[in-house]
């Protein structure tokens, strides 16, 4: 589940100035994308002149209380940079992501995993998944907080 994310419009593919961030956009609807324009992650963000930036924070490898105690300081710099943070999770219980209102995203849980699918390159799968979402989120930023890095460079 990714909390406030809105439909993408069918017949448009977007442009290279768009995927760079260098195009007014047309609407509300288009500056807020992927998220609605009325959704609470974009608020105080979102911006008329310009199309929305995301940061990826990887807390993959982090449990919930470790993951809390950065939240204000990734919001912060999120916001002082007029970035959407979008946390990339490994966790199996999403209800402090939701309560605290958090945008978010998954990577399988090697660790719980990997039992069930032992002959599976995970190293290879989980690149794999990394690139999946960038091309998602098209990240403007990608941070890891957890022990699990492996983020190729923006």
């Amino acid at each position: 589940m990714i909390f406030g994310l809105q439909k993408s419009p069918k017949d448009e593919e977007p442009t290279q100035a768009k995927l760079n961030n260098d195009e007014r956009p047309a609407n509300a609807f288009e500056a807020s994308w992927p998220f609605n324009a009325d959704s609470p992650q974009v608020d105080g963000v979102a911006r008329d002149d310009k199309l929305l930036s995301t940061m990826l924070v990887d807390v993959t490898g982090l449990g919930w209380d470790e993951i809390a105690r950065y939240l204000d300081a990734v919001r912060d710099s999120a916001k002082a940079k007029n970035m959407v943070p979008i946390f990339i999770v490994d966790l199996v219980e999403y209800r402090g992501l939701i309560a605290e209102g958090l945008a978010y995203d998954t990577l399988p849980n090697v660790a719980a995993n990997a039992p069930f699918a032992r002959d599976l390159d995970w190293p290879s799968y989980l690149a794999y998944r990394r690139r999946l979402l960038r091309e998602k989120w098209r990240p403007s930023a990608i941070i890891n907080l957890g022990p699990n890095a492996g983020w190729d460079v923006l």
